[in-house]
C-alpha cells in the first residue's frame, strides 16, 4: 500500500460548494423530470438496459424543449439503472447543458418517489477559478437565459 498519497487540495479561497450549483440547476430542471416521469417506467427501463440511446435522447429533448431552448439540455448517452433489493429501481441519465460559456455536465436521476441533479463537471470560458460567487451568478444567468419564455396566460 503507497504510503505518499496526499489529501485533496484545500478548495479555492471563495469557493461555493458545488450543492449551490445543483440547487440552482434542480429549480430549473423539475419540470423537465417531471416531464420524463411521465414516460412508462417500464419501457424507460427497459431502453435504458439496451442502451437504447437514440431513443432515450429523443424522449429527453422533447422533454427538455418544453422548458429549455433547443440544444441548451443534451443527452451525453450515458444512462444506467439501479437496482437493489428492498429498494425501488433508480434510472440515471448524463446529461450536458450549455449556454453563454457555461459548460456543466450532470446526472439526473429519476427514483419511484423522487427525483435529482448531481454535477459531474462545471466549465466556464474564462480563466477565473470555478465557484466564485461572480460564477454562481453567470451560471444563474445562463439557465435563465436558456429558458423558453413562460406564455402570459
Amino acid at each position: 500500500m503507497p504510503t505518499d498519497v496526499r489529501p485533496d487540495p484545500p478548495p479555492h479561497p471563495g469557493a461555493v460548494p458545488l450543492s449551490l450549483f445543483e440547487r440552482h440547476l434542480a429549480e430549473h430542471m423539475v419540470g423537465v423530470l417531471a416531464e420524463l416521469r411521465r414516460v412508462d417506467a417500464d419501457a424507460l427501463a427497459e431502453l435504458v438496459l439496451a442502451q437504447s440511446h437514440s431513443n432515450i435522447e429523443d424522449l429527453i429533448v422533447s422533454s427538455a424543449e418544453l422548458f429549455f431552448r433547443a440544444r441548451a439540455v443534451a443527452y451525453a448517452w450515458s444512462c444506467a439503472l439501479e437496482i437493489a433489493w428492498g429498494r425501488t429501481p433508480v434510472m440515471h441519465f448524463d446529461l450536458e447543458f450549455q449556454r453563454d460559456g457555461v459548460f456543466l455536465a450532470f446526472r439526473a436521476s429519476l427514483g419511484t418517489f423522487d427525483a435529482g441533479v448531481s454535477v459531474r463537471a462545471l466549465m466556464f470560458d474564462t480563466e477565473h477559478a470555478v465557484g466564485g460567487p461572480a460564477q454562481v451568478d453567470r451560471f444563474v444567468r445562463a439557465l435563465k437565459a436558456a429558458r423558453r419564455p413562460t406564455p402570459v396566460a
